[in-house]
């Protein structure tokens, strides 16, 4: 309020005049450039209060017709590059602000260049307005290499299974007794996609297993560096079970580029290769349900994972098991142990815990600030930990 007087206000009176709230200001010795009226109600709370206007300096009443018990209004000055609120002033209210002395003018105009000053070194070096965000990121970054210590020390590190991988047994050995081969595709998408990395690792999983069995593995590729990448993953997995003359370079082979040309081949190889069981591990977009019915139509075990979040409906309704967003991560880390991909899942694992439990608390918090006005304050610093931009 103090400051208010100083950008060019010295007092405020709002009364009732034929059922209309009659706002009055004065301006102070310094002026103002212009001045903002801003109301807050029922409709317009003071989150997002409603402008009514905005005056010069030479006006000195507004008018408002639509009034009620809860209305409240809050006065802006503008004076060059500075700006100031007076406090929500109710109906009938009478404030008058005491102008600043001269001899205090030069210490306040001092004190407004140091703290301009202290403001701009500290938005220059070190932003405060998102400092919780900072200390949210060096928790995560500590419980990350805490872990990945502990993946490093012991590669068994629990990982809850995942249903999805517990099919991939079952898919091959049907395949083996039909005497049917495997398909399997990461989707559309190049080789940095994370997703379609953690797929060609669920792929190595799948062809270990189908070296053991006996059973050919066909892998349709849309990018080329998929295809290379898809191709040592199964050539690797070939010679760790000490079968590498099962292997079939052909077998791993390039399709299109085209997404739905993409779709359409692998859904005419579906129907008359009549396969045992796919797999669908990667990223997909709208060819997904085209695949899954293609797979469905064929009689073959499905199984499809995927991060996509629009196309895990389609998945979950046409496919016989679904490993559900995160989860492909997750069965990537099972299957190949890496220490920073199982420091990873684990690191988000807690870093969610975490998170659902600061929201438990603030939900009980905010029931007991509606009752108790003890436990308004404590909600109110608790909710600050998290504002940003504040």
């Amino acid at each position: 309020m103090f400051l208010i007087t100083y950008l060019g206000i010295s007092s405020v009176t709002i009364s009732v005049s034929g059922g209309g709230a009659t706002i009055r200001w004065k301006a102070s010795k310094v002026g103002f450039d212009s001045l903002k009226i801003f109301k807050a109600d029922y409709k317009h709370p003071k989150e997002n209060p409603l402008h009514l206007g905005t005056f010069g300096p030479e006006d000195t009443i507004f008018v408002d017709s639509n009034v009620n018990t809860t209305t409240s209004y809050i006065l802006r000055t503008f004076l060059g590059s500075d700006s100031s609120d007076t406090d929500w002033l109710k109906v009938g209210m009478s404030v008058e602000f005491a102008p600043p002395s001269k001899a205090s003018k030069g210490s306040i105009q001092n004190l407004q260049a140091s703290k301009e000053k202290e403001k701009k070194w500290i938005n220059t070096v070190f932003d405060t307005k998102k400092l919780n965000i900072l200390i949210a990121l060096l928790i995560f970054t500590g419980i990350f290499f805490y872990l990945l210590h502990e993946a490093q020390r012991n590669p068994n590190v629990f990982i809850r299974r995942i249903a999805g991988l517990d099919v991939i047994d079952d898919a091959v050995g049907r395949s083996a007794e039909m005497g049917k081969p495997i398909m399997f595709t990461t989707g559309i998408g190049s080789i940095d996609s994370l997703a379609i990395l953690a797929g060609i690792t669920v792929l190595k999983q799948v062809a270990k297993r189908a070296a053991l069995y006996e059973v050919p593995v066909l892998v349709p590729n849309n990018d080329p560096l998929v295809l290379a990448a898809s191709r040592e993953a199964v050539k690797e997995a070939y010679l760790e079970m000490g079968r590498p003359d099962l292997y079939r370079e052909n077998d791993i082979f390039f399709l299109t580029t085209s997404q739905f040309g993409f779709a359409s081949g692998m859904s005419g190889m579906m129907n008359r290769i009549k396969p045992g069981a796919v797999f669908f591990m990667g990223y997909f977009y709208a060819e997904s349900l085209i695949l899954a019915e293609n797979a469905y139509v064929s009689g073959a075990i499905s199984v499809a994972g995927t991060v996509s979040i629009d196309q895990l409906p389609f998945f979950i309704a046409a496919c016989d098991y679904t490993i559900i967003g995160d989860e492909l991560y997750a069965a990537s880390a099972y299957i190949s142990r890496n220490p920073l991909e199982v420091a990873g899942v684990k690191a988000g694992d807690i870093f969610k815990a975490l998170s659902v439990a600061f929201i438990i608390v603030g939900v009980i918090l905010a029931t007991l600030s509606q009752f108790d006005p003890k436990a308004k304050e404590w909600f109110e610093i608790y909710q600050s930990l998290f504002d940003i931009g504040r």
